[in-house]
């Protein structure tokens, strides 16, 4: 199919990335499709920039100046839109649902083909009474941090902690690169098995000839008989779930080969994970918060994976 062809057809899906260098247009499969574009390039931060300088600094900054910074990064970031044509047209979200897998099993390929990971910022199902536009912005928690009355001198000395400890401690800093990369992975699995990952790097004292890792974490989290947590599912039934032994099975089957095997689950946790994996904005960050607290109680030296003696840093 032309290339021309390709980005007219109609019904079919477009997805468009930025982050990635594609050479030349690839055929996928018949029906997936990958085609460059031309780079985004810099003019949005470049102004961003420019701004901080004069609300911040006091330094405005000559339009020449400006241009030439525009100019410094006209051909960053590349582009690239991932094409899934279809045969039946349907609703704009029922187009996209229909083409998901596609897409991410392209966006795999082509981290291959690029030796970069394309980053989805719009998605555009172009349908014959013309194009619907939905637009993907870089997925942000937005955390806020909660600070007791009173106690904002210690919210404050916590990320000193965390620094401090990254910089004594490899294994610290290790777990700290793990919570890190599992924030960034787009795939699931992927993402949970990271988190867990990284509580497992924090447990590896607890670890021995009898207590495994799962176990290990359990211990760490201060969590005993695996200590389940309820979730409600679209029906309406809560089911309680052990999210080590999910994080740890995910882990084991991404990284050791080990099938996963849900009838080793309990019926709650099963009819949990089989649900969340087509919802994967519920099971992504399974073990996000077990992270983030472990990491602060081992920087502040009250971790249950330190040894007894072990300061706060």
């Amino acid at each position: 199919m032309a290339e021309s062809v390709i980005l007219t057809h109609s019904p079919a899906v477009h997805y468009l990335c930025r982050g990635a260098f594609l050479q030349h247009p690839l055929e996928l499969a018949t029906d997936v499709f990958a085609t460059p574009l031309a780079p985004i390039g810099f003019r949005c931060e470049a102004a961003y920039a420019a701004e901080y300088s004069r609300i911040a600094l006091g330094k405005q900054l000559h339009d020449e100046d400006f241009a030439r910074l525009v100019a410094l990064g006209d051909n960053e970031q590349p582009c690239l839109v991932v094409t899934i044509v279809r045969s039946i047209d349907a609703p704009g979200e029922d187009l996209i649902s229909a083409t998901w897998e596609s897409f991410e099993r392209a966006r795999k390929v082509l981290s291959w083909q690029c030796s970069e990971t394309p980053e989805l910022f719009a998605v555009v199902p172009n349908r014959p009474g013309g194009p619907e536009f939905s637009l993907r912005p870089p997925f942000s928690r937005r955390k806020q941090r909660f600070v007791l009355l009173g106690d904002s001198e210690s919210h404050r000395s916590t990320p000193k902690q965390l620094y401090a400890a990254a910089a004594a401690d490899d294994r610290y800093a290790f777990a700290l690169t793990m919570y890190r990369d599992a924030l960034r992975d787009v795939d699931t699995e992927f993402r949970i098995s990271r988190f867990f990952m990284c509580l497992e790097s924090l447990a590896f004292r607890l670890k021995s000839a009898t207590i495994g890792s799962r176990t290990a974490v359990r211990l760490l989290l201060g969590i005993q008989n695996a200590e389940i947590s309820p979730h409600t599912l679209p029906d309406g039934r809560v089911v309680k779930v052990d999210r080590v032994e999910i994080g740890g099975r995910v882990r084991d089957k991404i990284f050791h080969g080990i099938p996963f095997n849900t009838t080793a689950l309990n019926d709650d946790a099963a009819a949990y994970y089989e649900w969340a994996r087509t919802h994967p904005g519920y099971l992504r960050d399974l073990l996000a918060s077990d992270c983030e607290l472990e990491l602060t109680k081992w920087a502040n030296g009250t971790s249950l994976g330190l040894p007894p003696s072990a300061p706060a840093l």
